[in-house]
């Protein structure tokens, strides 16, 4: 594997990391803003329950109870509905970050055997030139023995 390669995957790699870590941040602050929605509503639903419930008391003491269950069933519905509209968020945000990292993982994986069969390959081709530098070295000191005369005998 050439060092453009490792330097490239690389930088997906941290490209993808730094995605993933901005999309959690970004996830995050979403869960944190819907959470301070989630409470500011409550809070008014909560206040105009109990405006409207001073109001009721004062103008119809007979339908007090009637109207007071209603509200306080609908404040259960409202928030029962925001618990769910958070869960089924999160949920959502929480798939799509798994989602990105079994694709960074593949990507990964991916990555390294390639690079593992690209070193495998790189040190065969490098033993069979050494192997084969070696033989032509083998043949030359033969030749050049074969051709040198030898001592003590006449040329």
């Amino acid at each position: 594997m050439s060092t453009k390669e490792v330097t490239s995957a690389s930088t997906d790699d941290l490209k993808m990391r730094h995605f993933r870590a901005q999309s959690q941040q970004r996830h995050d602050m979403e869960m944190r803003e819907l959470n301070d929605r989630h409470a500011q509503e409550l809070e008014r639903a909560i206040e105009s329950q109990g405006t409207q419930l001073e109001k009721l008391r004062a103008d119809y003491e007979i339908q007090i109870s009637s109207e007071g269950e209603k509200l306080e069933q609908r404040l259960r519905e409202v928030r029962q509905a925001k618990d769910e509209k958070i869960a089924e968020e999160s949920k959502t945000a929480d798939s799509d970050i798994a989602s990105m990292r079994t694709s960074q993982q593949l990507k990964i994986h991916d990555y390294r055997r390639n690079a593992e069969a690209q070193l495998e390959k790189l040190r065969k081709d490098t033993q069979a030139s050494s192997d084969k530098i070696l033989e032509q070295s083998r043949k030359t000191v033969q030749r050049n023995n074969l051709h040198k005369p030898k001592e003590g005998v006449p040329t």
